[in-house]
């Protein structure tokens, strides 16, 4: 089983996505269980995430003492260095930046603004944004969805966080939140089910469950927080 967190809370209102966030991590043991005393921080983000979230993130993590934090958008002059993949099912090595390569811990934070053709990928497609230009073509001359797995349990983040925050005049009633879990595949899975999608037809997470990288089964994940009316196959 994995566990996945949805918190309710507006792109707009910062108080809102601080308490949100302290929520989400709370049943994961809370964000210090995810550091260490001078842990080397990414915080991964995606170019649409709300910038209320990222802001938030970054002075949850320096409340906990965390100084070494870079965030993915910082990292355009960062050099690039070559990951051996543990269990390639396409790809050998990666080559991604050297900060993500040596970070203790990797915090993945998408966003459904990203939504495209990519729509099943949010979380572990995210990660593509730490690849080199190399990398990335790469990815495109290769099996796309089994170099996306590769791609995932060579970096493997230890918190994802997938951004659907909207701003509270919105009138569409459209529920606005974010999503959580340790568990990418299970929160990719999750997102996919919002979008309308059917998981099955997504390649990537059905072997990265198949290979034991996550859960892709919704029957075998199981949510927490204020996910009523947004999430309710079970």
């Amino acid at each position: 089983m994995s566990l996945v967190a949805v918190e309710q809370a507006y792109k707009d209102d910062k108080k809102s996505i601080t308490q949100a966030l302290q929520n989400i991590f709370t049943p994961f043991g809370g964000i210090n269980n995810f550091l260490f005393p001078d842990a080397v921080v990414l915080i991964n983000l995606h170019s649409a995430t709300a910038v209320f979230l990222a802001e938030s993130l970054k002075e949850a993590l320096a409340e906990k003492g965390i100084e070494n934090i870079t965030l993915s958008t910082n990292l355009t002059n960062n050099t690039f260095t070559k990951v051996k993949v543990p269990e390639p099912l396409v790809v050998e090595e990666i080559e991604v930046y050297e900060k993500a390569a040596k970070a203790d811990v990797i915090f993945n934070v998408a966003s459904m603004a990203g939504l495209n053709r990519n729509a099943f990928a949010l979380s572990i497609y995210n990660l593509t944004a730490l690849l080199s230009n190399a990398a990335k073509d790469k990815f495109t001359a290769t099996h796309s969805a089994r170099a996306l797995v590769d791609l995932y349990q060579t970096l493997t983040p230890q918190f994802n966080i997938v951004d659907n925050l909207i701003v509270e005049a919105n009138t569409c009633n459209e529920p606005s939140f974010i999503i959580a879990s340790t568990d990418a595949v299970a929160l990719d899975s999750l997102s996919a089910l919002y979008a309308g999608a059917d998981t099955r037809d997504a390649e990537y997470l059905v072997l990265a469950h198949q290979y034991g990288f996550g859960v892709g089964n919704l029957n075998e994940i199981t949510l927490t927080g204020n996910y009523e009316g947004i999430f309710a196959w079970e």
